[in-house]
Formats: structure tokens, sequence, C-alpha cells
């Protein structure tokens, strides 16, 4: 019988390369593909977010939260911002109590102003 040093050697190392691996936990995570949803937080990341099952919650190192899916959080609409006369402040308009409307302060040249004035000019189209 024929003996095979190479074959030997080769088992040898992959063994020892295994063993190496494996204490130091860099063996990938293989995970199911069932869904159960849970909640975690990974460590540096500002809000949680839901993983699909908790084999994928502990191969990214998070903790639980809850065990369903994370509550979304709302995002904020743009041009949503109206003020209690329902004045849009990004469109540069403000409440007059004068008119009792909402109104864009001019400034003397003519342009919309930030800011509100002492005695604005109205633009109003009507």
């Amino acid at each position: 019988m024929k003996t095979r040093p190479f074959h030997k050697a080769l088992c040898v190392g992959l063994l020892a390369l295994v063993g190496l691996l494996g204490d130091s936990g860099a063996i990938a995570q293989i995970c199911t593909r069932e869904y159960a949803p849970l909640c975690g937080q990974v460590a540096g990341e500002p809000a949680p977010r839901t993983f699909a099952n908790r084999c994928l919650m502990d191969a990214a190192k998070a903790t639980l939260v809850s065990q369903a899916e994370c509550a979304a959080l709302p995002v904020p609409m743009v041009g949503g911002d109206v003020d209690v006369h329902g004045c849009k402040g990004s469109a540069g308009f403000v409440w007059n109590a004068e008119l009792q409307q909402c109104v864009r302060p001019l400034d003397e040249q003519g342009l919309h102003a930030r800011s509100g004035l002492q005695t604005p000019i109205l633009h109003r189209c009507d």
C-alpha cells in the first residue's frame, strides 16, 4: 500500500486551520430563511432594526429589543410645517392678525424676507 504524505499533511493543516478559526469565532454563521421577526439593537447604530429571525440577529451581535418587528419611525412630510393658523413657515408665510390670513412679508426690494419686518409690504395673489 502506498503512503501519501502530502495528503496527510494537507488534512492535518486543514484541521488545524478549522480549529484556529473555530476558537476565534471567525466561522460564518449559517442561518435558515424562516421569518420570525425580532427587533434588535446593534451597538453603534442609532436606531433598532428588524431582523428576520434570531439566528440573523445573533450573527449581527445585536441585543433583543422586542419579540416583534421594530416600530416604524414617522417620516416628517416635506412642507408639513404649519402653525396654529395653517401658515407654512418654510414657504415664508406668517399670520397677519389685521388681515386674518397667512401672508408673505416682502422687503424693500420686493424680495421675500425670511424674518418678519416691522411694517411688511404684503404680497397677495387673489
